[in-house]
C-alpha cells in the first residue's frame, strides 16, 4: 500500500528455499484436526491477565458447545497449554462423561480427548477447560525466522512519566490456541462471548459490546467485563485488548470509535474520520451488504506483530500505521488511509466470508487489496490518487514477483497441510490487479457476481471453486459473452504463475499480437494464458474488448496514417507486459513531446514500467529507451505516477553502460524539479507536489554528478528555506 503491504499487514510465508526439515516442522503446526464430524458452536471464554501483579499470569476458563454429527469416543482439538496443568471435563447436560485418557502433540497443539462413553450423534455436548499460562512480552518468533502467531501479549507504555501496560492479541493464522483451547482452523466457525478481568482504571475491549461489569469478589479494584456473543466467525478472528485509552466515536453505519493515550487520541483522527467512511461506502455502495458487527473499535498495539490485523469489531495497529501527527508528510497520511481501508474492506473478505483453508489465502487478501483501493479513493479521490496506484504501482509490485522461473502460483486446491504460501506481493498484488482485469472484462457483471459471492457464502467459508461458480452464474444472468468459462479463463493466471508479455508489431493495418510467458532467469516455458485486452490509436477511442487466446492473434486496426501510435492495454486493465517494436515506441515518444496529456498519467507510467520490463529481460535492446532523452518531455512532466514507471525504467538503464545516459537524465530530472519548485512558488502546490519532488530529488542523489551545483542554484535555495514548508523541509532533512 505507497504502502507495502508486505511490511505491514501479518502473512505467512512459506519459501521453496527452506529445507526440507523446516518445513516439515512449521507444517505440524498447520495439521489438520482428525475428527470432521465435530462442529464447534460457540465458545464462552472467563480470563483473568493479572499483568505485573503476579508476573503475568493469566487464568482461563473455557466452555465449548459442540455438536456431534457422527458417534465418536474421540475429540481432538488444538491447545497450547501444559496438559499436566489443566482440568478438562467432557458434559452431557451437566453430566461428567468419563475421561479415559487425554493424548497431546506438542508440534501440533492438538489435544485428544479419549472417552469411555461414546457421543451419540446429533447430539450437543460441552466441553470444559481451566488452565492458565504466562502472557510473553516478546514477538513469538522460531529459530528459522517464520512468524509464528503470537497469541496473547502484552507491552509497556508510558503517558505523562506514568507507565502503563497494554495487553493485546494477534491470532492469525494459529495464535487463538495460545488463548484458550479450540478448533483453531478457519472453516470451524462459531459465536464467542468473552469475559475478561482488569483492574478498574483500564479499559478492555473485545469484537463486541460490553454488556456487563462486576467487581471480583475479593479483588479490590478489579472488574469482570463480559461482552456480547459475536457472530458466526473463525477463531483467528477473535481478539481482546486491556489499556488504558480514552476514546473518540465518529457517526457510521454504526458507532465508530477510535481508542488512544489521551496524548495520541489528536493524532487517531484521520484513521477515524477515513474509516468511518470507508466502512459506510464498501457496505453500502460497492457490495451492497452493510457492516453486520454492532460496533467497529480501532487501537493501537506498540510493535504490534502484524502492522495491522483486521480482526471482526476490532482492528488492532502497530503505532505507525494509526497515529498521523501535523507534522508527518502526506506520503504517511496516504499509507494511513490506506492501510485503514485494507483492514475495513476485511471486514467481508475474510470475516463475513472466509477462505477455507490457508492455501487459498487469496481470497482473504487479494479481494480485501483491490476493494481497500475503492473504499480509499471514496474517501480522498485527490490526494492519494488510490486507484491510479492500483493500476500501476500495485500491479508492477505484482509483476516483480512473478518474473522468475521459482514464481509460485498465487493460489493451490489443496486442503490439507501441505500448502506452500507465494510471497506477499503475489497474493496482495497480483491477487488485486487480476481482480482489476475481471472487472476490465466482465464490466456490470464482475459487481453483481461479487455481490452474490458476498451475499451467498456470508458467515460460511469459500473455496476457490466457490467463487468460480459464482461468478459464472453472474455472467450467465447478464448475457456476457466470455470466449471460455470464467474458470477456463481465471485457471491459467490461479493455478500458474508468471505474467505473459505480448509482442506486438505492425504491417500497416496488421496488428500482430504475441504472447510468451516473460522471465528474468530463463527461456519461454511454454505458459499461455486466455489474454483479454483493449486498444486505442492516435485517431480512434479505447476498442472494444479483444482476446489473445493462443500463441498468436492479428488485429485490424484503422490507422489515420503511419504516424498513429497504438497502445495495446493502456490503462493496465489486464495482467500483461506490453512489447512494442522499435518504431512504435519512436510514435510514442512523439506523443509525449507534443503533447504528453493526450496520455492520462496511468498510460504514460504503464508506458515506462512495460519497456522498463522487456529492456530488463533483454527482449528489447535499452537503445530504444534512449530517444525519449531526445525530446522535453521528461521536462515537463510533473505528475507522481508518470514518474514511478520513468523512475523504474531510469533503474533499469542504470545497469547498464550507456555514455553519457546518467548526465543527460539527471539533466532533465533537474529540469523538472526546477519547474515543480518553481509553481510552487506562484500557486500553493498539489499535496502530491511533494511526492513528485522527494521522488526527483532521491533519483538525483542516487548520482552525485553535478548535483552539488544543483543543491546550490537558487530555485532549490528559494524552496528549501521557505518557513512554510516546513514538512517538506525536514523531509528534505531526512534526506540529505
Amino acid at each position: 500500500m505507497n504502502i507495502r503491504v508486505s511490511a505491514c499487514i501479518s502473512i505467512f510465508v512459506f519459501c521453496l528455499s527452506c529445507s526440507t526439515a523446516i518445513e516439515d516442522d512449521l507444517l505440524l503446526n498447520y495439521k489438520r484436526l482428525p475428527n470432521r464430524g465435530i462442529i464447534p458452536l460457540s465458545y464462552d471464554v472467563r480470563l483473568l491477565p493479572w499483568m505485573e501483579t503476579r508476573n503475568w499470569l493469566a487464568e482461563g476458563e473455557c466452555l465449548i458447545d459442540i455438536f456431534v454429527l457422527e458417534a465418536t469416543r474421540n475429540v481432538t482439538l488444538h491447545s497450547a497449554f501444559d496438559v499436566s496443568n489443566m482440568n478438562v471435563k467432557v458434559l452431557n447436560n451437566g453430566l461428567e462423561i468419563p475421561i479415559l485418557r487425554l493424548n497431546y502433540d506438542e508440534a501440533s497443539d492438538q489435544l485428544s480427548i479419549l472417552l469411555e462413553e461414546e457421543l451419540f450423534s446429533n447430539n450437543v455436548y460441552q466441553l470444559a477447560f481451566t488452565y492458565d499460562f504466562i502472557i510473553p512480552e516478546d514477538a513469538d518468533n522460531n529459530s528459522t525466522g517464520f512468524y509464528v502467531a503470537n497469541g496473547v501479549f502484552w507491552r509497556e507504555q508510558e503517558e505523562d512519566g506514568t507507565i502503563f501496560y497494554t495487553i493485546a492479541t494477534q491470532f492469525e493464522d494459529i495464535g487463538a490456541r495460545k488463548a484458550f483451547p479450540c478448533f483453531d482452523e478457519p472453516q470451524l466457525k462459531a459465536n464467542f462471548r468473552f469475559t475478561i478481568g482488569h483492574r478498574e482504571e483500564y479499559t478492555p475491549l473485545f469484537n463486541t459490546p460490553e454488556t456487563l461489569s462486576t467487581p471480583i469478589e475479593n479483588e479490590p479494584n478489579w472488574l469482570w467485563t463480559t461482552f456480547e456473543y459475536t457472530q458466526t466467525m473463525s477463531t483467528y478472528l477473535v481478539a481482546f485488548t486491556i489499556s488504558i485509552v480514552e476514546k473518540e466515536t465518529r457517526p457510521s453505519v454504526v458507532p465508530f470509535s477510535v481508542y488512544a493515550p489521551a496524548s495520541l487520541l489528536s493524532e487517531a483522527t484521520l484513521a477515524l474520520e477515513a474509516g468511518a467512511h470507508v466502512l459506510q461506502s464498501l457496505g453500502q455502495f460497492w457490495l451492497n451488504f452493510p457492516y453486520p458487527f454492532p460496533k467497529m473499535d480501532l487501537i493501537a498495539v506498540p510493535r504490534h506483530p502484524a502492522g495491522a490485523m483486521e480482526n471482526w469489531g476490532l482492528i488492532q495497529f502497530t503505532d505507525e500505521l494509526f497515529y498521523h501527527g501535523p507534522d508527518q508528510p502526506v506520503s504517511h497520511e496516504k499509507l494511513v488511509i490506506e492501510i485503514t481501508a485494507h483492514e475495513l474492506a476485511h471486514q467481508w473478505f475474510g470475516n463475513l466470508v472466509t477462505l477455507e483453508w490457508w492455501s487459498q489465502f487469496w481470497l482473504n487478501e487479494a479481494f480485501t487489496t483491490f476493494y481497500s483501493f475503492y473504499g480509499a479513493e471514496s474517501y480522498d479521490n485527490i490526494l492519494g490518487k488510490f486507484l491510479q496506484r492500483l493500476h500501476t504501482i500495485g500491479t508492477i509490485q505484482g509483476y516483480e514477483s512473478d518474473v522468475l522461473s521459482t514464481s509460485l502460483p498465487i493460489t493451490a486446491d489443496t486442503f490439507d497441510e501441505a500448502l506452500v504460501f507465494p510471497n506477499t506481493n503475489i497474493i496482495y498484488r497480483k491477487g488485486a490487479a487480476l481482480h482489476n482485469m475481471m472487472l476490465g472484462f466482465l464490466g456490470q457483471a464482475y459487481y453483481l457476481g461479487m455481490r452474490s459471492y458476498v451475499r451467498t457464502y456470508a458467515y460460511r467459508n469459500a473455496r476457490n471453486q466457490d467463487f468460480l461458480e459464482t461468478m459464472q452464474e453472474a455472467i450467465d444472468a447478464m448475457g456476457t459473452s466470455l470466449p471460455a468459462t470464467f474458470e477456463e479463463i481465471m485457471n491459467g493466471f490461479l493455478f500458474q504463475p508468471g505474467v505473459p508479455v505480448v509482442s506486438v508489431v505492425r504491417d500497416q493495418s496488421t496488428v500482430t499480437v504475441r504472447q510468451k510467458r516473460f522471465l528474468l532467469d530463463g527461456p519461454d516455458d511454454g505458459t499461455r494464458y486466455m489474454l483479454p485486452f483493449k486498444y486505442k490509436t492516435s485517431s480512434s477511442e479505447e476498442s472494444s474488448l479483444e482476446w489473445l487466446l493462443e500463441d498468436e492473434a492479428q488485429l485490424e486496426v484503422d490507422f489515420s496514417s503511419e504516424d498513429d501510435w497504438l497502445l495495446i492495454n493502456p490503462d493496465h486493465e489486464s495482467y500483461m507486459i506490453v512489447q512494442y517494436d522499435p518504431n512504435e515506441y519512436q510514435r510514442i515518444f512523439a506523443q509525449l513531446e507534443s503533447n504528453h496529456f493526450v496520455f492520462n498519467a496511468v498510460q504514460r507510467a504503464t508506458i515506462f514500467y512495460d519497456l522498463s520490463f522487456v529492456i530488463e529481460g533483454g527482449l528489447l535492446e535499452p537503445d530504444v529507451a534512449l530517444p525519449i532523452l531526445e525530446t522535453s518531455y521528461l521536462e515537463q512532466e510533473l505528475d507522481e505516477i508518470a514518474w514511478f514507471g520513468i523512475l523504474r525504467l531510469h533503474r533499469v538503464l542504470m545497469q547498464i553502460e550507456i555514455p553519457d545516459y546518467e548526465e543527460v537524465f539527471l539533466s532533465k530530472a533537474q529540469v523538472a524539479l526546477d519547474r515543480a519548485i518553481e509553481l510552487s512558488n506562484n500557486n500553493p502546490p498539489h499535496p502530491n507536489f511533494y511526492d513528485v519532488v522527494i521522488e526527483l530529488l532521491e533519483t538525483l542523489l542516487e548520482s552525485k554528478n553535478n548535483f552539488q551545483t544543483f543543491l546550490e542554484s537558487p530555485a532549490w535555495t528559494n524552496a528549501i528555506g521557505r518557513p512554510k514548508d516546513s514538512i517538506f523541509q525536514r523531509r528534505m532533512s531526512q534526506i540529505l
